[in-house]
């Protein structure tokens, strides 16, 4: 029993003396482990040690504001609708000045009458105070000036007596003419022209008498 007992208190002691190696084990543990917080801490919170030549820019301090929070004030406008039924108002435009314009109209040539042709057709006209009589002592060819074709058309053949009212100059050969007045169908014995000649001087505007003529020759005196 003694033994038992003795062994037991060794047991004892020595179970304590484990726990307290084991405390302070611990203890020492806890020490280092704030020993080495407080070293990160503290080379933190200090800044990095930078070579002697290399130049640090300079940082512009912070500048702590204090923001004071305010209720805006809140303004209400009354706007009074726009009608989209305004009247629009429009102006009247200035009335652009008349222009003036020229009408030019060309002169237009009136139709000459047949009476005018004819007189075309003589040069240097010289009227008679009254009519003269002249003798064709050889065949010579009465004449009848168309105004309406500007033909030259031979009426029939004169030979002996007949009268002259003016004299003038041919205008298509120069040559001198005589002015012979002529009784459709009836004088100077030329009493069978054809029909077709008779309707052609109708046509012309003559039913009666037309002013004939005849070139002047040796054959040609007055009487």
């Amino acid at each position: 029993m003694r033994r038992f007992a003795r062994s037991s208190s060794l047991t004892n002691v020595f179970l304590e003396s484990i726990l307290i190696r084991t405390q302070v084990l611990i203890t020492v543990a806890r020490s280092f482990l704030f020993l080495t917080l407080a070293v990160f801490v503290t080379n933190c919170g200090k800044p990095l040690a930078l070579p002697a030549s290399t130049t640090l820019a300079q940082q512009t301090p912070f500048t702590t504001q204090t923001v004071t929070a305010m209720t805006p004030a809140i303004s209400v406008t009354t706007t009074q609708p726009t009608s989209i039924f305004a009247p629009t108002t429009i102006e009247p435009q200035a009335r652009p000045s008349p222009t003036t314009v020229v009408s030019i109209q060309p002169q237009l040539r009136p139709t000459p009458t047949n009476e005018e042709r004819w007189a075309q057709e003589q040069l240097n006209r010289q009227a008679f105070g009254e009519e003269r009589s002249y003798v064709a002592s050889e065949a010579t060819t009465l004449f009848w000036f168309d105004p309406r074709t500007s033909q030259v058309v031979p009426i029939g053949t004169l030979l002996g007596s007949f009268t002259a009212t003016a004299t003038f100059t041919w205008r298509a050969n120069g040559e001198e003419a005589l002015v012979v007045p002529y009784t459709i169908n009836q004088s100077y014995g030329l009493t069978a022209i054809s029909e077709a000649l008779i309707l052609r001087m109708h046509d012309a505007g003559f039913t009666d008498q037309v002013e004939a003529f005849v070139l002047v020759s040796n054959a040609i005196q007055p009487q």
